[in-house]
């Protein structure tokens, strides 16, 4: 498996939990920066350039949280588990273990397995590295997830 491949599935399994809220908090930056408007100094066009920023980060937020749920949909409900538990609940591999009954190092091991049916899940939806770069790599908030977790 390529190392873009398997950052851009770690990437969106670890920005999933905080899609909803980023696409909230656009929503608030969107109404505020329109309310405020009336009195901003800014010409019409850079606050229509702000406001179309503000949607694009909203679109990338809702298309990364459907894109995550259709794709971990189509991997074995087993490895949905491990990857809920580890990245949307975000247990510890020792805790993962103790209430799987497992070795930790087996949760290692399921970890990788699921972090990699997640990955051929992409690919197979059409969401190679270049594509997810072209759709998410203006936004900093997936952007800043894909650098920490490199």
């Amino acid at each position: 498996m390529d190392i873009k491949e398997r950052l851009w599935a770690k990437t969106l399994l670890t920005a999933y939990p905080y899609l909803g809220q980023a696409a909230l908090e656009a929503d608030r930056r969107l109404s505020d920066e329109a309310i405020c408007s009336w009195r901003s100094p800014l010409a019409a066009e850079s606050l229509c350039k702000n406001l179309m920023k503000i949607i694009a980060a909203k679109e990338g937020y809702i298309n990364a949280k459907v894109i995550t749920e259709d794709c971990l949909s189509r991997i074995p409900q087993k490895l949905q588990k491990v990857i809920k538990c580890r990245y949307f609940e975000r247990l510890s591999y020792a805790v993962i273990a103790q209430v799987a009954k497992v070795s930790e190092r087996s949760v290692y091991n399921h970890v990788r397995r699921a972090e990699e049916a997640f990955a051929s899940a992409l690919i197979k939806r059409g969401y190679d590295p270049e594509r997810l770069n072209e759709l998410f790599g203006e936004n900093s908030f997936l952007m800043g997830v894909y650098r920490r977790v490199k």
